[in-house]
């Protein structure tokens, strides 16, 4: 078995014991044998295993949990058994990657539209986790005359390896309506990595797309320029909100991904377009603006942060007298912080020597976060904004001189400071045993060789 990376096996599948919406295929349900008292047993009985490190008693009592899952027809419960149970055949050394990907696929098939696109999407994951860990061999392995060994994923060569699994993730979001629909809470997948994921990304659609989104945009999986390029740009997709969700956005000649990922924009924009909570729909903006700024990589910020100053203007404002929920607060606050962040960005190119352009960059951006954090202070936005405010104002100090003096001669010293007020530079001559000896000091004991 190749050794890869099972990280995709520790996103927590299924907190609950719901079902999601099923497909005609899922068969009729029938009154579930097992209620979540024993479910919730079950899984500390499983927690307790993992904490002693002890993966096949885990793996035993998730297979029990399995087939009471498949008993009772609880899809949330079957498909956290699922996962968990390939995490431990993996710890075991009892299944490959042939292995995993089949019985995520055999599973997909039989469930309902909400489960299966899960799958899916750990399917993609997976797949993905297997070429990071083969990267190396992957890279060096030449393409197989027509398909080889279809059913072998071992025998893959890179290109047909990132083809599925983008394949993977695309199916996953087949349903859009559908997902759309079925809340987060149906299966939770990713809502732990983050604490406000339940209110950023409440339905299905969501948390499977912007799955999606992070690998549509990993530049590893080596998709293919069309001859006709799609371009994304700053005039056209850096548009408000409204404007967005109706573009015609359709490249001219082969599939793009650049079109692709900005229809899955589109897709997630349209349904939350007219949420009374804009979270979710600010959330999935501000990942569309800077999607397009990156794009544009000559774009000098200006159309970016006018961008972001629409959609400010049209998020309810609790101090023009909006009726404004703790979801708009926060939704303010990051759109400000984005602000604030493109300003510290700008301000690290300026060049005094060349312009005075974004010379008060980092300055607009020290106000912009004060009055973020004294306007919506508990919000998490806030809080990105102290953090940014002090790295903006940390101080920096670099002193280079030249790599050979000439004795009486003047030379050169490079000073690259932010923040300093004064300085004062004293030289020292010293002999080449002391300079060795001087090199493997640290910054404090330097500091007080000099203050002696």
């Amino acid at each position: 078995m190749s050794r890869w990376l099972y990280t995709f096996l520790l996103v927590a599948v299924g907190v609950g014991g719901c079902s999601g919406p099923r497909s005609d295929r899922s068969g009729p349900t029938t009154q579930p044998m097992h209620d979540a008292t024993w479910y919730e047993d079950a899984w500390r009985r499983v927690s307790a295993f993992d904490d002693a490190e002890r993966p096949r008693s885990a793996r035993d009592v998730v297979t029990e949990i399995y087939r009471a899952a498949s008993d009772d027809g609880t899809e949330g419960q079957l498909v956290r058994a699922l996962v968990y149970r390939l995490r431990y055949d993996i710890a075991v050394g009892d299944v490959d990657i042939n292995g995993v990907v089949g019985d995520l696929d055999a599973h997909a098939d039989s469930l309902g539209v909400v489960a299966a696109a899960v799958l899916r999407s750990v399917k993609g994951e997976a797949l993905q986790q297997y070429l990071a860990a083969n990267r190396y061999r992957l890279y060096n392995r030449t393409a197989v005359a027509g398909d080889g060994d279809a059913t072998d994923i071992e025998t893959w060569d890179i290109r047909k390896l990132a083809s599925a699994i983008l394949d993977a993730y695309r199916e996953s979001i087949a349903e859009v309506n559908e997902l759309a629909a079925a809340p987060a809470d149906t299966f939770s997948v990713l809502l732990d990595e983050h604490p406000e994921y339940r209110r950023l990304r409440p339905s299905m659609l969501d948390l499977l797309a912007h799955r999606t989104l992070d690998a549509l945009s990993n530049s590893e999986l080596g998709l293919s320029e069309p001859e006709v390029p799609f371009v994304v740009s700053a005039d056209e997709h850096l548009v408000s909100t409204n404007e967005f969700a109706l573009l015609d956005i359709e490249p001219a000649g082969a599939p793009s991904v650049e079109a692709e990922v900005l229809r899955l924009f589109q897709a997630l924009v349209r349904s939350h377009q007219f949420d009374a909570d804009p979270s979710a729909l600010v959330h999935t903006e501000l990942r569309r603006l800077r999607y397009v700024r990156d794009q544009r990589l000559g774009l000098d910020g200006s159309k970016y942060l006018d961008a972001l100053d629409r959609l400010l203007t049209d998020t309810p404002n609790p101090a023009d007298g909006d009726a404004a929920s703790d979801g708009a607060v926060s939704a303010r606050a990051d759109i400000q912080y984005a602000v604030a962040e493109e300003l510290d960005r700008q301000g690290a190119s300026y060049s005094p020597l060349e312009s005075s352009r974004f010379k008060w960059s980092r300055r607009d951006a020290v106000e912009t976060c004060r009055l973020v954090a004294e306007a919506y202070p508990a919000t998490e936005g806030a809080t990105n904004c102290r953090a940014l405010d002090g790295r903006i104002r940390q101080q920096e100090l670099q002193v280079e001189s030249e790599g050979v003096l000439i004795p009486d001669e003047a030379s050169l010293v490079r000073v690259v400071f932010r923040n300093v007020a004064a300085l004062n530079i004293r030289a020292y001559r010293i002999d080449e045993p002391d300079a060795r000896s001087w090199m493997l000091l640290n910054r404090r004991d330097q500091e007080a060789a000099v203050d002696a």
